[in-house]
């Protein structure tokens, strides 16, 4: 339910002010319990402090996860506007892929993706496309750089979409002209591991389980060293700094946590050599009753651009 209460905070305002005079108003400023997101990325140590000092007869709890449950699992309509998401990524993973050419720069490629998101209706998003090219995509939250393609070469991709402030995410990697064969085996790894991951994801399902499958399937292919991420983490709602909220819940190593119908998750197995490549094919899905759904349509598969 939407609340029609409003607290103006100017510029000036010190935020945990304001509030602490609003729960006076509101007969909430002595001798009650007050949750607090205490794990928020905007609420400080500093504003913490203040308010308590502002109203010491109250008992201050942590209401963090009250917020994270209701996050944790989307409505059919949170999810067809993350499937528009997934549309715009589509259109501009298909647009880098087109402008990746020798002679052509990380940055260069990176303001086609943008131009191709905007155009179509995205907004800002949480993190920006990551849009690497050759060595650069060993270390893949860089900037794109101006080094050029060269004839045979790694072309990386990260990209997210947000439609009224929902995200969707996609990971693909490319290669020019004659690729390494450890460069397709890496890839063709890491596809393999998110079909295992695939596999396993139903209501029910465990996320170590999960893990653990795409991490066994990068194993036995040689490549579990370079495999240093949790596999993957909640996707949702964001807002800068991040795209994803994986402190709600994450695919990775002891999380024990069944999934449910609804929950949706972006999941990157990449393989990082420094100084090397980035190679990486993720997925946006949603798990649903019977299994789950990928929210893109972008092939997940090896391709060379001779």
């Amino acid at each position: 339910a939407w609340s029609n209460k409003i607290a103006k905070v100017f510029d000036w305002d010190h935020p945990p002010s304001v509030t602490a005079n609003v729960l006076r108003q509101l007969g909430l400023g002595d001798g009650k319990r007050i949750g607090v997101e205490k794990q928020g990325f905007f609420y400080t140590v500093d504003e913490h402090e203040t308010l308590v000092a502002a109203l010491p007869g109250n008992e201050y709890v942590s209401g963090t996860q009250i917020l994270w449950d209701a996050r944790m699992v989307k409505s059919a309509e949170e999810i067809a506007v993350m499937k528009h998401s997934a549309k715009l990524v589509d259109m501009a993973m298909a647009a880098g892929y087109e402008a990746t050419e020798p002679g052509m720069s990380g940055d260069q490629i990176n303001g086609i993706v943008n131009k191709v998101l905007f155009e179509n209706g995205g907004e800002y998003m949480g993190l920006p496309p990551f849009v690497l090219a050759g060595e650069r995509s060993c270390l893949p939250h860089q900037t794109g750089g101006s080094n050029v393609l060269k004839t045979d070469d790694v072309m990386y991709f990260e990209i997210s979409a947000s439609h009224k402030r929902y995200t969707a995410a996609l990971m693909r990697t490319i290669f020019l002209g004659t690729p390494k064969d450890e460069w397709v085996r890496c890839a063709e790894a890491c596809i393999a591991a998110q079909d295992k991951a695939l596999e396993v994801i139903k209501p029910g399902a465990l996320p170590h389980d999960v893990d653990t499958a795409a991490r066994a399937e990068m194993e036995k292919r040689g490549f579990g060293e370079y495999f240093r991420n949790r596999l993957g983490y909640s996707i949702g709602i964001s807002y800068p700094p991040d795209w994803g909220e994986g402190e709600i819940i994450s695919m990775r190593q002891e999380e024990y946590r069944p999934l449910q119908p609804g929950m949706t998750f972006h999941m990157p197995p990449m393989n990082l050599k420094y100084r090397e490549y980035g190679i990486g094919f993720s997925e946006s899905i949603v798990v649903t009753e019977d299994g789950n759904e990928v929210l893109g349509k972008t092939p997940r598969e090896v391709v060379i651009k001779a």
